[in-house]
């Protein structure tokens, strides 16, 4: 008891008491108090980031059924802040939205693509078979082919 009261800079004084004839002030008294109070706060505190941890791991552990996520283990070697764990799912997740952007998008740009090519060839004029087959060539084939990919269907 005499150390801690020590440690934080408090008296005691010599009399009967409990503990070897030591009794506190008022003071030391207040500071068991609060070192008491701080204790149950900081225990509070770590219990609160084991839950948040938990919850993390949680969170991560769901969507890497959808959303193929590094492992944990590869997080903690770039170090144990949250902020690397945060980091390391919202760069998957951002990943796999562009992915799958991208897919969504495929099949309108195939089509914008044909569009174009169509559009390419201008009307109000008469062609002959050899501008028609370079037409045909340069952008009706390119324009198709994607199309043709954007469906999953096979190129010839």
């Amino acid at each position: 008891m005499s150390d801690i009261v020590e440690r934080l800079g408090k008296r005691v004084r010599r009399g009967r008491g409990p503990v070897g004839g030591w009794v506190p002030d008022p003071v030391s008294i207040e500071a068991r108090d609060e070192i008491v109070r701080l204790r149950a706060e900081r225990d509070m505190l770590r219990d609160n980031r084991r839950e948040t941890f938990e919850a993390m791991v949680a969170m991560r552990n769901e969507l890497n059924e959808h959303i193929p996520l590094p492992s944990l283990e590869s997080d903690l070697l770039k170090g144990p802040e949250d902020s690397v764990f945060c980091s390391s799912v919202a760069r998957a997740v951002i990943e796999e939205v562009e992915k799958l952007r991208a897919e969504r998008d495929r099949p309108r740009d195939a089509l914008t693509g044909v569009v174009i090519g169509w559009e390419a060839l201008a009307g109000g004029r008469d062609y002959s078979p050899r501008e028609i087959e370079q037409w045909l060539i340069e952008y009706m084939k390119p324009a198709i082919d994607k199309a043709r990919a954007a469906l999953k269907g096979d190129t010839p």
